[in-house]
């Protein structure tokens, strides 16, 4: 019975010290998520602070400060012929409020370059 008790502390002792270093794996593994995820919180709130002072956040109903202009060509189509639709001749149909339309092409718009 004494070689039994014996033996069951010894493995008793085992497991423990097994449970311990997963314990201590466990505890350095969620350090490390954990200042992960407080790098990216860190990150992300000067993200925020960084759109807000730079006024990208504008209220409702106002216009921003500084003018910004448009991006090229961001209003440019495709045609079927693979040219910009700059190139092409349009028409332009103005109805009068008499209801007269006048129908007069408009010239070809340089290509900017």
């Amino acid at each position: 019975m004494g070689d039994f008790v014996g033996e069951q502390k010894a493995i008793n002792s085992q497991l423990h010290q097994k449970i311990e270093n997963v314990e201590s794996s466990q505890i350095k593994r969620m350090d490390g998520m954990q200042n992960d995820l407080s790098q990216k919180i860190d990150n992300i709130q000067y993200s925020i602070s960084r759109l807000t002072n730079l006024n990208i956040v504008n209220e409702k109903g106002k216009f921003p400060s500084q003018p910004s202009q448009n991006p090229k060509g961001v209003h440019e189509v495709e045609t079927q012929d693979g040219e910009s639709s700059k190139l092409r001749e349009v028409k332009a149909v103005i109805t009068l409020r008499s209801g007269k339309e006048l129908d007069q092409p408009l010239p070809k718009m340089r290509q900017d370059e």
